[in-house]
């Protein structure tokens, strides 16, 4: 409720954000990566969220079960229903990193350069080999 700042995405649902007045960068849901009208998550925000549902947080419909293993360690800000995890992911180069190897292996370049540009201007040393164990970082 109340004010609902553009996210990054990733749901096992079907029912389009914007229906309940979300705008959204999808990542890891097939129904809204083939919509035209989702674009970045704007740059510019004061705070920047990530909001997962438990079935893709736990990779329960993924071949590879750790795709989003690093948000697993982390404290969500907000559950919404009992299924969904927001995560604040300002200033989280590594939560960028996993999205630029997803948009990557999804074959998605545009989303996948932008979120590592994103990742390199929060950490400089992001792809330094001792800060590469995160699951989908590893993806090829």
């Amino acid at each position: 409720k109340g004010k609902k700042p553009p996210l990054v995405i990733s749901y096992f649902g079907t029912a389009p954000p914007e229906y309940y007045g979300i705008k959204c960068q999808p990542c890891m849901s097939p129904t809204l990566l083939g919509d035209e009208t989702f674009a970045f998550m704007p740059e510019n925000q004061d705070r920047q969220f990530f909001a997962i549902s438990v079935m893709h947080l736990l990779g329960v419909t993924f071949k590879n079960k750790n795709l989003f293993a690093y948000f697993r360690g982390k404290k969500p800000v907000k559950i919404c229903g009992r299924s969904i995890f927001v995560y604040d992911i300002t200033n989280d180069a590594y939560a960028h990193l996993v999205f630029s190897a997803i948009y990557k292996m999804l074959g998605n370049q545009n989303f996948s350069s932008r979120e590592l540009n994103i990742a390199r201007r929060l950490n400089p040393h992001v792809l330094e080999k001792e800060n590469l164990n995160i699951p989908a970082a590893k993806i090829k």
